[in-house]
């Protein structure tokens, strides 16, 4: 379904940028999810090779680039309550006391709230996230170790809004 859309997207607008953000955790555990990704960036492969989409991993999950702006941490968090953990002494700069993040990140109204982005993105957190994530991959891939930690490819998302747009990252 996704490889149609993008090619729809992309036929009505070939100069769009598709940023494809995932939990990897829900992929990397289950066979025919590895088969259906592997299939999925086959059929995508000539639109990631011209740069018209970009790939966005979170592994274990996106709530892992979110901890990034707070901390910098590598160890493997194998899934979502794993990172929940490590993200609970944080949780009130962008939660106050509304709920469960999981809860409130499906939330239509939540998302759609910019104060939660706006508070990761002050005091240079979001600078701080797209370095230290961009940083901690390249020397776990320089030593052929990305697979024994977590890492977030989310940070391209915002190298590409903020070159375009000819800003700082913060």
């Amino acid at each position: 379904m996704f490889p149609k859309w993008i090619d729809e997207i992309l036929t009505n607008a070939p100069d769009t940028k598709i940023f494809c953000v995932f939990d990897f955790d829900t992929i990397y555990n289950n066979k025919q999810n590895i088969d259906n990704h592997r299939a999925f960036e086959n059929n995508i492969k000539k639109h990631i090779k011209n740069g018209n989409v970009i790939l966005c991993p979170s592994m274990p999950c996106f709530e892992y680039w979110l901890l990034l702006h707070f901390t910098n941490y590598t160890g493997f968090l194998k899934n979502y309550s794993k990172v929940a953990n490590k993200l609970a002494p944080y949780k009130n700069h962008f939660l106050g006391s509304k709920g469960k993040m999981k809860d409130l990140l499906k939330k239509k109204e939540y998302l759609q709230n910019p104060d939660w982005v706006i508070s990761l993105c002050k005091d240079d957190k979001l600078s701080n996230a797209i370095r230290i994530a961009e940083e901690n991959i390249t020397i776990a891939l320089s030593n052929n170790d990305l697979q024994n930690q977590s890492y977030s490819y989310i940070y391209k998302l915002f190298h590409t809004i903020c070159s375009k747009n000819n800003v700082d990252s913060e």
